[in-house]
């Protein structure tokens, strides 16, 4: 019988992470190779680990981790785009958001579809190649759309009310990120 580890390497984009235990996060990453996984990062929470500048969320590369049973460990990523547009950006970091989270509510966990891997690289792509000057209207409508074309993707057709399907599968209500300051 062997110890040895097996390693994989897929794309991935970085959706969330949590701290976890002392030293460890765990991260929601959507991969294009087996869906939505929740990986382990063995001491990214350290200042002096390796990974800690490069895991950040909304973040897109190539990441290595273990192929054992049960939860995954993330080895390593190689940055292929950290989107510096969106972040540079309020309102297209909200909706980059808005896009992580209704990926995270709505996918199941390790299941491999390639027409949502598409869907999300490219909103991403999309948002951060869009002009300069993105308002807070232009977040809500494509939020709205992102919306609506992941509901097909998933199986659910053209929805006339996408928050109420939303609602329906996940028992909350969908919050656009709408940012309107006081006079």
């Amino acid at each position: 019988m062997s110890n040895k580890i097996s390693l994989t390497k897929t794309e991935a984009l970085i959706l969330k992470r949590e701290p976890f235990e002392e030293t460890d996060y765990l991260y929601t990453i959507l991969t294009k190779n087996w869906g939505k996984l929740i990986v382990r990062a063995h001491g990214a929470r350290k200042n002096t680990s390796k990974l800690k500048g490069f895991l950040e969320p909304l973040n897109y590369g190539n990441v290595i981790l273990t192929n054992n049973p049960g939860r995954k460990i993330l080895v390593n990523i190689e940055v292929v785009d950290p989107f510096l547009n969106i972040h540079s950006n309020l309102e297209k970091l909200l909706t980059a958001i808005f896009f992580a989270e209704v990926i995270d509510q709505l996918v199941l966990a390790e299941e491999t579809d390639l027409e949502l891997w598409q869907l999300a690289i490219n909103a991403w792509r999309f948002l951060d190649q869009s002009p300069t000057d993105f308002s807070f209207k232009d977040s809500l409508k494509i939020q709205k759309i992102f919306l609506i074309r992941i509901l097909e993707v998933l199986g659910y057709g053209q929805p006339s009310s996408p928050e109420k399907i939303f609602y329906e599968l996940t028992g909350k209500n969908i919050l656009y990120f709408n940012l309107t300051f006081p006079d």
